[in-house]
This record gives structure tokens, sequence and C-alpha cells, in this order.
């Protein structure tokens, strides 16, 4: 399957439009949250000024909440910026994300419109919290980042696999060493499901060709390196489940989990399936077991929030990402016949409907957004009039496409941590809510 000029220019264009697009998300996005709450040393407690301090912060954050530093890290690295800085890089790295996935498949097909305009149309519809995996300052550095950084160093796994051996240069290794390391230490369910294919393909070459290159080795040992120090971190873990009736409890919530895969990830899976029986077994050996490990490693990445006790519906990013990444594996086997172009049809619908979807949710993004910038300006105008004390409105997400959607907002508690930070980010003492404003 090639690429003709006129092909990579739509592409080029499409890929031009989608930048476009989300960088007017971004933009729409105001902090939220925790965003407030990350301004803050967690050492000291001061607003943070210089990078410095960002080191000795992350040390006591690993030791009160968790041990993700290399996401925190750029949390608190862009809450020390202008938020436009975040919204320009944030863009980029959902274009990686595009890209990266759209790179697995054949050669031939790294600029092919249909599969950029499928890719997006999922990325943009199938996930349940949109707005926090890919909007949110704090929720895009703990989920985004991550599947992004797992996408690209699955690819040089993937060509491996693939029976095209990668010789790569020092400074290749060295970067595959520190991404692992950086992805392994970024999500204690992804990072683990990431490791599993990682750890397959190597399983893949000693079973086919009795050997696998170091750096695959190296790669896989920074991974689990850095979700060890993630996962051993003294921080707590609670379950939330009772020791008496334990199994059933376990019972109950494995079968949630299963509902909200078969629910958010099922369409991928289907498709994959279907690609998957319409490839000639012997000719696509290696791709059809590399969408079996995807597929395996996108429910095991599902089923790993068993245990903890809170399980937002964003952590359903990682799953989603691994089973499109199956299903761009599989694209070219459509080839060029009247399958192929049924393929392009449905990608392009759904690129269409996630483009009427986007044209419905920036209305309410904006609304959204000019209602945080005139409490903002509320707040500055209180601390500058000497109130310490301030009264003011809560906000409520309209969609899934904005930030607000089902995170913690301001609420009547004073003491609850999201009004503490809002109240401490203005210089305040107290901010509570006693309304709602649409």
């Amino acid at each position: 399957m090639t690429t003709n000029p006129t092909q990579k220019r739509l592409w080029i264009g499409i890929l031009c439009a989608l930048a476009g697009l989300m960088l007017l998300f971004n933009i729409l996005t105001p902090m939220v949250c925790d965003d407030y709450r990350y301004c803050f040393s967690f050492a000291t407690g001061e607003r943070m000024s210089s990078l410095w301090q960002i080191f000795p912060s992350l040390v006591k954050h690993g030791q009160v909440l968790n041990a993700r530093y290399a996401t925190h890290f750029f949390v608190q690295l862009f809450d020390l910026l202008p938020l436009i800085v975040f919204d320009a890089v944030n863009t980029g790295m959902f274009l990686l994300l595009l890209v990266g996935i759209c790179r697995l498949a054949a050669p031939g097909c790294r600029f092919d419109p249909a599969l950029l305009a499928g890719v997006f149309g999922a990325l943009f519809l199938l996930p349940p919290a949109f707005g926090q995996n890919m909007l949110w300052l704090a929720g895009a550095c703990n989920y985004l980042w991550p599947a992004t950084l797992l996408v690209w160093l699955l690819g040089p796994f993937f060509r491996q696999v693939s029976g095209g051996e990668q010789a790569l240069s020092p400074l290749g290794i060295a970067l595959m060493a520190l991404g692992g390391l950086l992805f392994g230490n970024s999500s204690e369910n992804l990072s683990a499901a990431g490791m599993l294919v990682m750890g397959l393909c190597i399983l893949w070459q000693l079973l086919n060709r009795r050997k696998a290159p170091l750096w695959m080795w190296l790669t896989v040992a920074m991974a689990l390196c850095g979700w060890l120090l993630l996962m051993l971190s003294p921080v707590d873990k609670p379950t939330g489940m009772a020791q008496e009736g334990l199994l059933g409890q376990l019972m109950d919530r494995f079968t949630g989990m299963l509902q909200k895969w078969m629910t958010h990830v099922g369409w991928l899976l289907a498709i994959t399936v279907v690609l998957g029986c319409l490839a000639p077994a012997k000719e696509n050996r290696e791709k059809l077991a590399l969408a079996a490990m995807l597929t395996l490693a996108s429910l095991c990445c599902q089923l790993a929030m068993i245990l903890p006790s809170y399980t937002p519906d964003r952590v359903l990013l990682g799953p989603i990402v691994l089973q499109l990444c199956a299903c761009a594996l599989l694209w070219p086997v459509l080839g060029e016949g009247q399958l192929r172009r049924l393929g392009n049809g449905l990608c392009a619908c759904a690129l269409i409907f996630a483009l009427l979807t986007a044209a419905g949710a920036l209305p309410q993004n904006y609304n959204r957004f000019r209602l945080a910038k005139a409490r903002d300006a509320l707040m500055v105008e209180a601390a500058r009039a000497g109130e310490t004390d301030v009264t003011t409105f809560y906000i409520l997400g309209r969609s899934k496409y904005d930030a607000f959607d089902g995170l913690i907002e301001l609420s009547s508690d004073i003491e609850n941590f999201a009004n503490v930070a809002y109240a401490d980010y203005f210089g305040l003492n107290t901010v509570v809510v006693d309304r709602l404003e649409e």
C-alpha cells in the first residue's frame, strides 16, 4: 500500500486542521481544581516561583499522595508558566499521539488520511472523560502524556517483532531507556500494561529468533524501576473494601470494570476482531500476535483498577489507546479493494461525527471558560479590596469535553481541598460557594 503526494498533502492538511481545533479546545480550558493545588510546594506550603522548588515538593508529594514523580513534575512546571504555554505543548502532545498510532501501521499507511481520520474520531468520541484526559492540565500530564509516550516506545518493539531489525544508535538506546523510566513512573495501571506488551515482545523474540536486542531488555528494566518507585512509595493505597465478604466485593468490582471496558472499548475490540479475521494468518502472523498482545494489555489495564478505591472514568484512556493501536496495526489488511473503500468511508464518518460533536461542545466550553475567568476576576478584586473571606459561585461541566465535568469543584465546605487551594492562590483566607452559575 503506497502513499501518493496528494494523499500526503491531504494528511498534512487534516493534521493541521485538527491541531487548530485542539489548540482552541485547550485555550478554552482554564485552571481547574488540582491545578491551583500544584502551584504550591508540598514541602513548604509556599507558592512556588522557581524550577528548583519543584524537586523537594515532589519528594514530599511522594510521601503524602503518590510517587508519580514524572507526571507531577510537569504539572508543577507548567503551573509556573503562563497557561498558554501548556495549551500549545499539550496540543502538540495530542498530535504526537495521533501520529504515533498512525505510524504503527505499515510504512505505506503512515500518511493515510482515512487512518488519521479514524484514529482522531476514536480518540475524540470514545473516552468518557475527554476534557479531563486531554485538556485539563493536571489530567493531561497524568493520562494523555503517558499514553503518548507508550505509543512511541512501542514503535521500535513492534518493528523488531515484525522482522525489521532495529539497530538503534547509542542516542536512541539512551532515549528508549529514559522514556522507559519516565513511562514506568507515570501510571499504576497503564505502565504495568505497557510493560506487559514489551515483555511479550521480548518473549516472542526469544521463542522465534532465540534472542532479543539489549535495548529491549534495558527499556523494560528501566520501566520496571520507575514503576516500582511508584508502587513501593510509603503512601497508603486504600481499597475501600471490608475484610468481610472480600471475594464478593472483588467480583462486583471485576464485573463493573469489565462492563466499563466493553462499553468504551467494545467498538474497537469488534473492529480488531473483524480486521484479524480478514488478515491471512501466514502473511500477518506477527501483526496478529501484536494485536492480541495489545488486546490483552487493554483488558489488563482496565482490570488492574479493581483494587483501588478511587477509579475515575479518565483511567479508561489507557485501555482505549491500547486497543486503538491494535486496530491501526491491522488496518493495512484491508488492501486496496472494496473493503478499503468501506473502511475509508467509516473513518470519514467518524471524523465528521467527531467534528459535529466538537462544534456542539465548543460553545459550552467557551461558556465554562467565561464563567471561570469572571470568578477569577472577582477573587482578584476581593483581594485588592482587603477581603479575606469570599462567597462566590460554583461551575458544573456541560459535557465530557470540558474539564469541569466530573471534577471536584468549589463547594460549601471551606475545608474542601479545592476551596483551600483556590483561596490560597488568590491570597484569601477562605472561599465558599452558595450558588450555581450557568
